[in-house]
């Protein structure tokens, strides 16, 4: 047969070749069907340095603008989501840390830490005392003025067995839907309206003398109540001012809780205050009013218990406590919690307290 045999020096030559060739191949990127390689760790922390230095200066931002919302009605807003600003700081110091460092994720934590300053109040406290002593078990529910589960909020109302329902945003329709929960519960007083901003107080089996109450420069009627249980009187003060959105507005919701808290301190006996109070627990303006009105927060122990907004369901992650439960120092909380969802952007609000037993 024809050609030539390779020699042992050949056989080398050609292994190097192929060595060589297989280097450069394993060297070049790949393209094409297999795809780009996969970003390595630095890749990604890169990508995330800028990102995470922003979110803890925008959280540090409004936490400051929220400690500072006795200056700026806007800034108060911001005081409402301490809890929501609080995870934000959370995870702007872990994202900081690793990122870029100790230095950003010391700013995210200061923010952490404030709004847990904040917040935490809320998830403790709140002893009672061991025995009964007069015992009161209310609800405050803002209905929603255009709620179309009439059906459904009735029948809760019914089989809750509460001496007291406070209903807010009480059109001249509700009024006549709740009027059949008569006899069980009365309509002891009734402030109707096509707005918002109706009231009404029913009542089961209780004396109970009722009227309607107006903050100064408002037109929004409060509801004051003198209830006997056991043989002691309550005064008790349902409430629903206008919600901040604007600079009138956020004064007039102001001069309400002024008016509230001076109503407070003046009542010789149990006080509670209840209500869609638009206003959370986080916010200065509310630590003023549980200061002045000497009241306490019925949330303590309870947590946050957001019951606003119910929808729509994107702003589920942004629901804030603006319905609220206040007694005086006299007054213990047996008990606090939400009810369901009933075709209102509310969630119900009940609430057992109590005068310790002498």
């Amino acid at each position: 047969m024809g050609g030539r045999t390779a020699g042992p020096s050949g056989a080398i030559d050609d292994l190097r070749r192929s060595d060589l060739a297989s280097a450069r191949f394993n060297s070049m990127p790949l393209t094409g069907t297999v795809g780009d390689a996969a970003p390595s760790e630095r890749d990604w922390r890169a990508l995330a340095r800028p990102r995470a230095g922003l979110l803890a200066v925008l959280v540090l931002a409004a936490t400051i603008a929220g400690r500072a919302g006795s200056w700026w009605w806007v800034f108060d807003l911001a005081s409402h989501f301490a809890l929501q600003l609080a995870i934000a700081g959370a995870f702007a110091c872990v994202l900081s840390l690793w990122a870029q460092g100790p230095r950003w994720a010391a700013v995210a934590g200061v923010s952490l830490i404030a709004n847990m300053v904040v917040v935490l109040p809320v998830y403790v406290g709140g002893a009672e005392s061991i025995h009964r002593g007069s015992e009161v078990r209310l609800i405050s529910y803002n209905l929603n003025a255009t709620n179309p589960e009439t059906d459904t909020v009735i029948q809760y109302l019914r089989s809750s067995q509460c001496d007291l329902v406070f209903a807010l945003e009480v059109t001249p329709e509700w009024l006549r839907v709740l009027k059949t929960l008569e006899p069980a519960y009365r309509v002891d007083v009734a402030e109707p309206r096509a707005d918002n901003f109706g009231i009404a107080l029913l009542s089961r089996g209780l004396k109970v003398s009722a009227r309607i109450l107006r903050a100064p420069k408002s037109d929004v009627g409060f509801v004051e109540a003198r209830v006997t249980v056991d043989g002691n009187d309550w005064f008790i003060l349902g409430v629903h001012p206008v919600p901040p959105l604007g600079a009138d507005l956020a004064a007039e919701r102001d001069t309400a809780l002024e008016f509230i808290a001076s109503w407070a301190a003046q009542q010789n006996g149990p006080v509670v205050v209840l209500g869609d109070l638009n206003i959370t627990p986080f916010s200065p303006s509310f630590s003023r009013l549980l200061a002045r009105g000497k009241l306490v927060n019925s949330q303590r122990g309870y947590g946050v218990q957001a019951t606003w907004p119910q929808f729509p369901w994107f702003m589920l992650p942004g629901r804030i406590p603006i319905d609220h439960a206040l007694h005086s120092r006299d007054v213990v909380t047996r008990g606090r919690s939400l009810g369901p969802a009933m075709g209102s952007d509310h969630l119900p609000l009940v609430v057992k307290v109590a005068l310790p037993a002498k």
